[in-house]
């Protein structure tokens, strides 16, 4: 007997006679994976040729478009009366220099060419502008819309900020006339609020999107004033807010007072990321034609920024976990002091600079040039002053709630119109 143990079979031997089948099979498989992943290929490679015109194109439209955006806001915030409403032109992308050139409406189409439309509606007080570039027969379009702006014209604003007032003056049988812009208060805002040492304010609060270029002008074009005027109203505080505040015309807050001023104070609050007084601002030291600086919630520059933006002379004097402002100076004058000696309030402290501006730790807003009593030069003097209430320049730039910006820096560079891209 034969005890030997039967041989397993491989199933790809031939003596089962199954092997070429499934070789062949096999084969077909790979032949068929083979093919389709050819053609994937193929189709891939195809969008890939097609797509890349398309991007090509879309790219030079966004080149164009941020470029536009550029030029404008800088036109606009330097001067929105002359920022162009409407603009239509055409621009080519020359390979050779890697440079846009100016191109024709006839060039329209051809590759590489742009066409950007840009256009201002003062109604809504926003700018849209739209490239549309070729390339390889490929048209791709983009369309960038601007945050709401307001220019100089108090019309264009919901509830205008000021007035030309008609004032009537005389002695009987003699009348006479005065003309003058004239900040006014919101007919739709009005409340009381409260400070932390009970002080009762009357208030009416102006507020816009966007930003706020102001500037009056007379029918020949002059530059004229803006007065806060206390005999116009009885509230005690008028605000101003939006993102930014730019202020070309001069605004006085102290001149158009009465003798009642003393015991019917009256300031301004100007809210904002960045305010902009290029021109004189005249502001009151004791209690009437008083300024005040606000930081809007949710917005402003972090201390981290601050900190690593100013000198190492002010880092000490920046709270890192707060959120500043900033704002520019130009001129400035101060009135309504007794028997102060002027030097805590000089103008040259501040005039003709730049500031980060914080609000104190237990105020929500900014006194700017505020004295602690009437008659400070005593009261220094004697050391009766309470520093608490010491809002004159030199204390604000002690304290740290005035941090002076590097030099050369501009308020431009840390606002930008913001366009939202559609």
């Amino acid at each position: 007997m034969n005890n030997k143990p039967a041989e397993k079979k491989s199933l790809l031997l031939n003596n089962s006679g199954i092997a070429l089948p499934l070789v062949l099979m096999l084969l077909v498989v790979f032949t068929l994976l083979g093919t389709a992943a050819y053609t994937a290929s193929q189709s891939s490679l195809k969008q890939t040729t097609m797509l890349r015109p398309n991007l090509q194109a879309k790219y030079l439209a966004r080149s164009a478009v941020d470029a536009t955006i550029a030029a404008w806001t800088d036109e606009w915030i330097n001067s929105p009366g002359t920022a162009p409403t409407q603009a239509h032109f055409f621009t080519r992308y020359d390979e050779a220099t890697a440079n846009f050139v100016d191109a024709t409406a006839a060039e329209a189409g051809q590759d590489k060419v742009i066409e950007t439309i840009q256009s201002y509606d003062a109604a809504t007080g926003k700018c849209t502008i739209t490239a549309n570039a070729t390339v390889n027969g490929r048209i791709a379009t983009v369309t960038a819309i601007s945050e709401g702006l307001v220019t100089e014209q108090s019309s264009q604003l919901s509830t205008p900020w000021y007035e030309y007032h008609k004032y009537t003056h005389g002695i009987w049988p003699l009348i006479w006339h005065s003309y003058d812009y004239i900040i006014i208060p919101n007919p739709d805002s009005s409340e009381y609020a409260t400070d932390k040492d009970g002080n009762r304010y009357f208030t009416s609060y102006h507020y816009v999107d966007g930003i706020v270029n102001l500037e009056v002008k007379n029918a020949s074009g002059a530059t004229q004033t803006v007065y806060l005027d206390e005999r116009e109203t009885d509230y005690t505080a008028i605000g101003f807010q939006a993102k930014r505040i730019i202020f070309n015309s001069p605004l006085d807050l102290y001149t158009k007072g009465s003798l009642l001023a003393i015991i019917h104070p009256q300031m301004l609050v100007v809210s904002a990321e960045t305010i902009d007084f290029n021109n004189n601002i005249t502001i009151g030291d004791s209690a009437h034609g008083n300024l005040t600086l606000h930081l809007p919630d949710g917005v402003g520059i972090s201390g981290e920024k601050v900190y690593h933006t100013v000198s190492s002379a002010y880092k000490s004097k920046v709270k890192l976990n707060a959120k500043y402002g900033l704002v520019r100076f130009s001129g400035v004058t101060i009135r309504g002091s007794f028997g102060n000696n002027g030097q805590p309030n000089d103008p040259k402290r501040i005039q003709n600079k730049v500031f980060y501006f914080r609000h104190p730790d237990d105020i929500d807003a900014l006194n700017i040039g505020t004295e602690p009593s009437t008659l400070n030069f005593f009261s220094d003097l004697l050391g009766w002053t309470i520093t608490d209430k010491d809002f004159r320049f030199k204390a604000l730039l002690d304290k740290g709630y005035l941090i002076p910006a590097p030099a050369g820096i501009s308020t431009d560079s840390d606002y930008d119109v913001l366009f939202v891209y559609q």
